[in-house]
C-alpha cells in the first residue's frame, strides 16, 4: 500500500476526527504492553533475562498497535508536518546523509 495514495478506513476516519476514538487508541497503545509486562511478572519470577524478553515483546506489540492505527488512517511512518521542519527545528526533515 502506497502511503501517498492510501485512503482511511471508516475506523481510520473516526481515529482522525472523534476524540473518544483517539483516547481509546491511546489507551490501547499503553494498556496492552503494560498488561503484558505486569502479567509476565508472575510467570518469570526473579529471572531478569526472561522479564526483559517480555518487555521486548511489549515494545513490539506497542509498535504493531501504532502501525495498525497509522494504516487504518491511511498514513505512513513519515512526518509531513511543516512545523517540525522549520529552520529553528531540531528535527532534520531532509534526506538522510551518512556522517561517514
Amino acid at each position: 500500500m502506497d502511503d501517498a495514495t492510501a485512503s482511511p478506513s471508516p475506523i481510520g476516519h473516526a481515529l482522525k476526527n472523534v476524540i473518544w476514538a483517539k483516547l481509546a487508541e491511546l489507551g490501547a497503545v499503553f494498556a496492552v504492553p503494560i498488561a503484558v509486562i505486569l502479567g509476565s511478572a508472575s510467570l518469570v519470577g526473579e529471572n531478569p533475562v526472561s522479564f526483559q524478553a517480555f518487555v521486548w515483546v511489549a515494545y513490539v506489540l506497542m509498535l504493531l498497535l501504532i502501525w495498525t492505527g497509522l494504516r487504518l488512517r491511511g498514513e505512513g511512518w513519515t512526518i509531513s508536518d511543516s512545523r517540525l521542519c522549520g529552520p529553528a527545528s531540531v528535527v532534520h526533515c531532509g534526506p538522510w546523509v551518512s556522517p561517514f
